[in-house]
């Protein structure tokens, strides 16, 4: 129907949200562009950003518009911003986020001050502070008056926080302890999930509306929630020999054992109404019912270790869309709709906006 083309200049992918009108919005250097049902765009909304910051992510609410801005390489001195906008794009609040000492029991250094002996490394100022962006994650939730930005040193650490503002004022309200964040997901209104992973952590957190801790789980993954409230978790994690399941996170911090994963990449999965998640991995397109059972609705060996899948996506006809590689990938599973739940968001999150209000 219509194809548009821009040229990247960061090694950020390229954000895409799609409103509730069906209207995509492309966040690109300075300006969040919206395009109109036949291409062209429709209407642009500057940042007013100064030159050295970058677009990190954006999302779109009701009543305006939420975006991180950063400044790669210069955390030192500069720390990243996180504001909103107007539906005419005037700036309705921006707040500074503050970057401090960071560290982790897991991290691990050696030299001439640790006597050559491999000691845990003593807190640092980071070097870079970006958004997060592991493929789990993303680097802003909104969920009721509470809005997640996530940020972490990247590539040298992977050592990041999550900061709770208040999304009316852009109050910043608490701010987590430095480790290994990565897969985060709306928890219900206010709250959010928590992964820990690598340096030794695997871990999912429950943060509630002030930020406490209210639960752990020794597991973490992508996780999906289902219409009853159950949250199922294709787990995740950098070890060999692999443990991974897919697992239920119980009420009382228990977790539930299901099926055994082979491989390690996958797409984000997708739940069904009836609770039937679908997700790719290790060149399997899988199904696991509400029961546990796992059965594997078609393979491609050859697709087994490749690292670019999307996410997976259930259409409204119970059509399975997701990719691998550069090629769209669509199956007619009659899985039927999507679950109405937080998480993965409004519309099973189809139109990559994870906000819930």
């Amino acid at each position: 129907m219509w194809e548009r083309e821009w040229t990247i200049r960061s090694h950020r992918p390229l954000t895409l949200r799609v409103a509730d009108d069906g209207r995509p919005w492309v966040g690109l250097g300075d300006l969040l562009i919206e395009i109109d049902h036949d291409g062209r765009n429709l209407k642009t909304l500057d940042l007013a950003r100064d030159d050295r910051e970058r677009l990190g992510s954006f999302l779109l609410a009701p009543d305006g518009v939420y975006a991180c801005l950063y400044r790669p390489g210069a955390p030192r001195t500069w720390g990243p911003r996180v504001l909103k906008l107007g539906p005419s794009g005037s700036v309705l609040w921006s707040t500074t986020l503050p970057i401090g000492a960071i560290g982790y029991t897991g991290v691990v250094e050696v030299g001439g001050g640790t006597g050559w002996e491999m000691k845990p490394k003593r807190p640092w100022q980071p070097e870079t502070w970006e958004p997060i962006r592991y493929g789990g994650s993303e680097p802003l939730l909104l969920s009721g008056d509470r809005l997640l930005a996530s940020l972490y040193e990247f590539p040298r650490s992977g050592i990041g926080c999550s900061y709770g503002l208040d999304a009316a004022s852009g109050d910043l309200l608490w701010v987590t302890e430095p480790a290994p964040t990565s897969t985060l997901a709306v928890a219900g209104l206010g709250r959010f999930y928590h992964g820990l992973q690598g340096y030794g952590a695997f871990e999912t957190r429950l943060l509630d509306h002030d930020g406490s801790v209210q639960r752990r789980w020794e597991s973490h993954g992508f996780l999906v929630i289902d219409e009853q409230g159950r949250v199922r978790s294709l787990e995740m994690e950098n070890r060999l020999p692999s443990r991974m399941r897919f697992v239920t996170l119980q009420d009382d911090g228990g977790v539930g054992n299901g099926p055994l994963l082979d491989g390690y990449y996958s797409s984000y999965p997708a739940i069904s109404r009836e609770g039937v998640v679908a997700f790719w991995r290790n060149g399997e397109l899988v199904l696991i019912d509400d029961t546990m059972t796992k059965v594997v609705i078609y393979s491609d060996p050859l697709a087994a270790e490749q690292g670019l899948i999307g996410r997976m996506l259930l259409s409204p006809g119970g059509s399975l869309v997701f990719s691998v590689g550069y090629e769209a990938d669509f199956a007619g599973e009659g899985l039927g709709s999507l679950a109405e739940t937080h998480w993965p968001c409004c519309g099973g999150n189809v139109r990559n906006n994870p906000v819930w209000l």
